[in-house]
C-alpha cells in the first residue's frame, strides 16, 4: 500500500526532517579542512553551536588524526567510512563511526559532508510517557 501525504503533510514532514536533526550528526567540510555546515544534531554531539563551529577548521575538532593507513587520499574516493576520535567541547574524547561523502555545492566548489549517527536519547512525548507506564504496570501472563 502506497502512503499519500497532502501538500500539509509534505512540509510538515520536511520541517521537521528527523533523520537528519534528531538522528545524526551532519557537518560540511571544504576542501580547505574548514568547517562550512553544521547541524543541530553536530551540537548536540560535539557541544558548539553552528556559530562556533562555522570557519574553524575541521582537525580543530579531533581528539587525535586517525593513523593515515586508516584514510586514503581523499581526493581519489567515491566516499569514506571509519571511526574517528572527536573533542568534545568540555574537553572529553568521543569516538564515532562516521561515513563521508565528497559532493560539489551549488558554486561548483569541492566539499566532504560527514554524517554520524547520534546514540543521544531523544525525549520522550508525553505519549509515549504514559504507554511505557502502562505497558510496566500491566500484569504478566
Amino acid at each position: 500500500m502506497k502512503r499519500r501525504f497532502t501538500a500539509g503533510q509534505a512540509s510538515r514532514r520536511d520541517d521537521h526532517d528527523t533523520v537528519g536533526e534528531a538522528l545524526t550528526a551532519r557537518v560540511t567540510i571544504d576542501e580547505h579542512g574548514t568547517v562550512t555546515g553544521w547541524n543541530e544534531g553536530a551540537g548536540r554531539l560535539l557541544g558548539y553551536s553552528s556559530a562556533q563551529a562555522l570557519g574553524r577548521s575541521a582537525s580543530s575538532l579531533l581528539a587525535e588524526a586517525p593513523p593515515k593507513e586508516d584514510v586514503p587520499p581523499l581526493a581519489r574516493l567515491p566516499r569514506w567510512h571509519g571511526e574517528l576520535a572527536l573533542r568534545h567541547q568540555d574537553g572529553h574524547r568521543i569516538d564515532k563511526k562516521v561515513v563521508a561523502h565528497p559532493r560539489t555545492t551549488g558554486k561548483g566548489d569541492s566539499e566532504w559532508l560527514l554524517v554520524s549517527a547520534l546514540t543521544v536519547p531523544l525525549p520522550q512525548t508525553e505519549a509515549e510517557s504514559l504507554v511505557s507506564w502502562s505497558f510496566a504496570q500491566s500484569p504478566s501472563c
